[in-house]
């Protein structure tokens, strides 16, 4: 892929792909359980806030009710997600696809 540079060579990448993997959910894109595609980028801290980030500004939503839509979406797209062995085997997959 042309503009894209791996940085810290291949190995280096693996091994942090091994670590990651273990905590990081990868919705695969084959995925047939996909339900939904997030709309925009979103961070929940907890049961009191979350970080929406848009194109022109970040919004903190503080309602319960919204809230809970976040954390229904969430929910949703960590049951889609692979974790551990599989998910490092598409990082690193994914990686190989770079060099």
């Amino acid at each position: 892929m042309r503009g894209i540079r791996a940085v810290g060579g291949l190995t280096n990448w693996q091994s942090s792909a091994k670590r990651l993997a273990d905590s990081l959910g990868v919705i695969p894109m084959a995925t047939r359980r996909r339900s939904m595609w997030p709309q925009e980028t979103f961070h929940v801290y907890d049961d009191t806030l979350v970080s929406v980030e848009l194109l022109s500004a970040q919004v903190n939503i503080t309602q319960p009710s919204e809230i809970a839509l976040y954390l229904k979406a969430f929910e949703e797209l960590r049951s889609m997600a692979v974790y551990g062995a599989e998910a490092r085997a598409l990082i690193v997959r994914a990686i190989g696809a770079l060099t």
